[in-house]
């Protein structure tokens, strides 16, 4: 995921706010042609009760977390596999990170180099695997709501009268940002970089 996305995103989770957040069937949307109010689809709301702004920041930083952790490591294995590069392989494993007795029989993983860039370019592969997950389940969760898009700046079910900011009768949240709207803003321009990527 692009970092800029990925610090938007943050920028968006922590202006949403953390003390409440939408119950699974809380949310409700306005038919704009007709004015009725309607509940959103009964996997629509819990998606979005799940999608709190706590459980964002906790994955992104979890996502940090895990960049981090990968690069070091990765760095660390190519200064030494460039030093062994030109110079003899492992003979317990024979590069392949498994070690074997003579019959052939399994005996467990080497500590050699090798093995240790094998292990990390498995974690790598993981890592991209778990990142492809949640830029799917993004993804779905857009492609359901396809029959009810946002309008004007809106998140399907919100018609603010000023688009993404709450209307006079709202409590505190009059005239302040709808969280929501922010967060679907910010993964349909997600949705619409992966669509142009692929």
């Amino acid at each position: 995921m692009d970092t800029n996305k990925m610090r938007e995103l943050k920028e968006l989770a922590e202006a949403a706010g953390s003390d409440e957040w939408y119950a699974a069937g809380d949310l409700r949307y306005c038919d704009d042609k007709t004015g009725e109010t309607h509940g959103l689809h009964h996997d629509d709301s819990r998606f979005i009760a799940a999608a709190s702004p706590a459980t964002v920041l906790a994955l992104l930083a979890e996502v940090e977390r895990l960049a981090i952790s990968r690069s070091k490591k990765e760095r660390e294995l190519e200064q030494e596999l460039e030093t062994w590069r030109h110079g003899p392989f492992c003979w317990t494993c024979g590069d392949t990170g498994d070690v074997h007795d003579i019959t052939g029989e399994w005996r467990g993983e080497c500590d050699c180099l090798s093995a240790q860039l094998i292990n990390a370019n498995r974690e790598r592969d993981q890592f991209k695997a778990e990142n492809e997950a949640l830029r799917s389940l993004v993804l779905s969760a857009l492609e359901e709501s396809n029959g009810r898009p946002g309008s004007g700046g809106n998140a399907p079910g919100h018609c603010h009268e000023v688009p993404g900011v709450w209307d006079r009768g709202n409590g505190d949240r009059s005239g302040t940002q709808c969280g929501w709207c922010r967060i679907w803003s910010a993964a349909q321009a997600m949705a619409k970089e992966a669509r142009h990527d692929r």
